[in-house]
């Protein structure tokens, strides 16, 4: 009761104005304290909304890819009388998408920091490459013979619009 003798000795109004800085003060630190915490969960939300936005936008990129291996691959039977230039050039253009939807892929999977995520990823990776050998035996087939390309096309469970 050290710190409270010079206290007894003073008048009321005294007391409870160093009263109400000792409680100014803890209300300060603790305001301070709140608002440090909340900067640091802002910091980390907009972490979250941008991995989000850049999933998001990656996403985007590889649906956009598909729908062009997709297209290319429903014309394959169409173009077939148009010769084997026309082919190759499905051929290059189908190989890009592919090569830009690995990149696409890889870039999610380095965005995903949970196991389970990555795990995720892995089934169109492997769907992926599945798809390229049935994309390059539809291609060479189309090369000789277009209609048995159509039909194995249409066997392999590759929808032609």
């Amino acid at each position: 009761m050290m710190i409270s003798a010079p206290l007894e000795n003073k008048k009321i109004g005294t007391r409870l104005n160093v009263a109400f800085g000792i409680i100014s003060i803890f209300l300060i630190l603790i305001t301070s304290m709140g608002c440090f915490y909340l900067i640091e969960a802002q910091k980390k939300l907009n972490r979250i909304v941008d991995v989000n936005d850049q999933r998001l936008h990656i996403a985007y990129g590889i649906m956009e890819q598909l729908g062009i291996i997709a297209n290319s691959m429903s014309k394959v039977g169409i173009v077939l009388n148009q010769g084997v230039n026309v082919i190759e050039n499905y051929r290059n253009t189908i190989k890009e998408a592919q090569i830009s939807y690995r990149k696409a892929l890889e870039e999610l999977e380095r965005l995903e920091i949970q196991d389970a995520g990555k795990e995720l990823l892995s089934e169109p990776k492997l769907q992926m490459t599945e798809g390229t050998s049935i994309n390059n035996q539809a291609l060479e087939m189309a090369s000789v013979d277009g209609l048995e390309a159509t039909k194995w096309i249409r066997g392999a469970g590759i929808k032609i619009p």
